[in-house]
């Protein structure tokens, strides 16, 4: 694995299904490397002959593609707009002929058809009254961002975003004939999201929230449904709770979604909802008792835009497709409603994510990677037999002899729990050698590795190193106990199984326990800090948009505020000395280890002085640090940031273990 593949690797940014099961769309992700800018632009597949051509072209991001009913057009999200901003688009399949939809001065983040294909339900959100004048004005528009004004909102930045508005998100229906747009929802105290069509066409179901309230409560969410024929709108019983991802039965009485019980329990599972869309009962968790998560969380770097998909009712409404994730992996799944039984969909080994049918709902489209193959788009069909719609990447993988994975589970010391991990070796391994290692930790930290594409970890390993990464204790896809374990204790859990993971690495008579070094990122930075002040071992750590101070990190992240239910659900000004137990910088004049420090300037989720701190404290204690910095960048920067700067990224990572492990 080279680090210009970076350039050449092929993904996707989203897939649809037709109807007719005949036609797949997707978005083609492309970098233009004399700009380093990014483009995605809409392929078309017949599904019977495999052929493939361009639906969109041009300098644009063309996203979020859906087929209409009748599978005569493809309605998309652009921004081939005049002032950049996010618009409607469709395309006649037929002729080739994009007119543009929407021209609203507010940016339409998702939309749905209506079965009669005559509609289409948005979810905008407006620009502020100034936005607008400077959009506008050219002398205005070049001077820039005079200032952003909060009164209402402690949400105010968002990581990758930017900062963001004070106006809740509306949910409207657009006429297609005529173009005229009726708004739903004006009610600024609420923020809408996620609408859907009843299979009927009389009704849109939302997950709405209180707002600015749900920035300091967030996921106190409830349904409401708006009934187009009598003009009214009703909310479902239930306790407010965080929910997403709705969907209709096909007889359209019953209504289903994935969430949660409590947003305040980080480390529960989310589940799988049910309930009569007349609101005569409340809500039944399907899945409890199944002991698994019902979305994505398997992490990877190169996921490029592709996302969770929204449970499907089987044809016959008895049972519900819906993904979940297990031990490493992330896979589709068919409950069986009444029964509570899970029959295995799409189970083979690596991440599936999105996922559509076709009318009939007897063939399953879905994306799907694994370790050595970033993403395909595969068909099972109503035999159960599946084939690949597409080739992405195989002329450049092909040439490629990755080194072998080996899936490692170890025991802790109590004799019960089971860490679970993989040890990539180098290509052209030999048995006989010792080779230097690195540790690799994720970030979440309630989230998992999984066997998924890691080009970092194919490079480093190319390079020599024997790369090792673990789920340690506070990981999800083991179990909520699993998971729990770091709740209001972040560090030590967590360290224990790594170091406990380590020694096993240790043992292993191809590696050279003298040449270890570790790395990690966002939580994976956090308990990197935490190891340096720990333990001596590793000879080498890089340490990226980390969190190192959790008193300085409440209120200045784009989420900690909302997260101190992971803590002691109090403030630090409240709690300081909980905070400050957990806060790795307290334990940084024990360091010794020589580190790296690396940061994006526009991280905002772990803001920049997260690092500085770490960084300067290792300069006070006379420790070897460097730091890097990414302008421009945010947390991302890793998995979707310019390519010029991941690749600097790399080469800095290398350059710091080959300092300290091998020269």
């Amino acid at each position: 694995m080279k680090l210009k593949d970076l350039y050449k690797l092929q993904t996707i940014s989203g897939c649809h299904f037709s109807a007719s099961g005949k036609k797949v769309v997707y978005a083609l992700n492309r970098i233009d490397k004399k700009t380093e800018k990014k483009y995605c632009n809409l392929q078309l597949i017949e599904v019977k002959t495999g052929k493939t051509q361009s639906l969109t072209k041009g300098d644009f991001i063309d996203v979020a593609a859906r087929f209409s009913p009748d599978c005569k057009w493809v309605a998309f999200l652009s921004n081939r707009t005049e002032n950049k901003t996010t618009q409607l688009f469709r395309i006649n399949i037929k002729s080739g002929k994009i007119s543009q939809l929407t021209h609203s001065d507010a940016d339409i983040q998702q939309f749905s058809w209506s079965p009669s294909g005559r509609q289409i339900v948005l979810q905008t959100q407006a620009h502020t009254k100034s936005e607008i004048k400077r959009r506008n004005n050219e002398a205005q528009k070049a001077l820039g961002v005079v200032e952003m004004h909060y009164k209402k909102r402690p949400f105010f930045k968002s990581d990758g975003m930017g900062y963001n508005r004070e106006e809740a998100n509306q949910i409207s229906v657009l006429e297609i004939k005529n173009k005229k747009i009726k708004n739903l929802t004006l009610d600024k105290d609420f923020t809408n999201n996620g609408p859907i069509w009843s299979p009927c066409g009389n009704f849109i179901a939302w997950v709405g929230s209180k707002f600015p309230d749900c920035d300091l409560h967030p996921g106190e969410d409830e349904i409401y449904c708006h009934n187009l024929e009598e003009q009214s709108v009703r909310k479902l019983p239930g306790s407010p709770s965080p929910k997403w991802s709705l969907t209709f039965s096909p007889d359209g009485k019953q209504l289903a979604w994935i969430g949660n019980k409590n947003a305040a329990q980080w480390w529960s599972n989310c589940h799988l909802y049910l309930q009569p869309f007349d609101g005569s009962s409340e809500p039944e968790i399907l899945t409890e008792n199944l002991g698994m998560c019902c979305s994505n969380l398997s992490l990877g770097d190169v996921k490029s835009g592709v996302t969770d998909s929204a449970p499907i009712f089987t044809a016959d409404g008895r049972g519900l497709i819906f993904q979940y994730s297990s031990e490493g992996h992330t896979y589709i799944g068919t409950l069986d409603i009444a029964t509570k039984t899970l029959w295995p969909t799409a189970n083979e080994p690596g991440v599936c994510c999105e996922f559509y049918t076709d009318a009939s709902r007897q063939q399953l489209l879905y994306v799907h990677g694994s370790f050595y193959d970033p993403m395909q788009i595969k068909l099972l069909a109503a035999n159960g037999q599946t084939q690949n719609l597409t080739q992405l990447n195989k002329n450049l993988l092909q040439n490629y002899n990755f080194g072998d994975l080996e899936e490692l589970r170890i025991t802790l010391p109590d004799g019960e729990t089971q860490i679970h991990g993989w040890v990539l070796k180098p290509p052209q391994f030999d048995p006989e050698k010792q080779y230097p290692s690195v540790l690799q930790i994720h970030g979440g930290p309630w989230l998992q590795f999984a066997h998924a594409f890691m080009h970092e970890f194919l490079w480093l390993a190319a390079q020599g190193y024997v790369v090792h990464f673990c789920n340690p204790l506070g990981s999800k896809g083991y179990g909520e106990a699993f998971a729990k374990a770091i709740q209001n204790n972040w560090g030590q859990p967590a360290y224990e199984s790594l170091m406990a993971w380590t020694d096993e690495i240790a043992n292993l008579p191809y590696i050279n326990p003298n040449q270890m070094g570790v790395c990690g990122g966002s939580y994976g930075g956090y308990m990197v800090n935490w190891i340096i002040g720990h333990t001596h071992r590793f000879k080498a750590a890089v340490t990226q948009r980390c969190v190192s101070n959790l008193v300085s990190f409440w209120g200045s992240s784009d989420v900690n505020w909302a997260f101190q239910q992971a803590f002691s659900n109090k403030p630090p000004f409240k709690d300081f000395t909980n905070y400050w137990r957990l806060s790795p910088i307290k334990y940084i004049a024990n360091a010794k280890t020589p580190t790296l420090v690396m940061h994006s300037l526009n991280d905002y989720r772990c803001p920049i002085e997260q690092g500085e701190q770490v960084f300067v404290a290792l300069k006070y204690l006379g420790v070897e640090t460097e730091l890097v910095l990414h302008p421009e960048e945010s947390h991302g920067l890793s998995r979707n940031g310019r390519t010029d700067r991941r690749i600097s990224r790399l080469k800095h990572i290398k350059r710091w273990l080959n300092k300290h492990l091998t020269e």
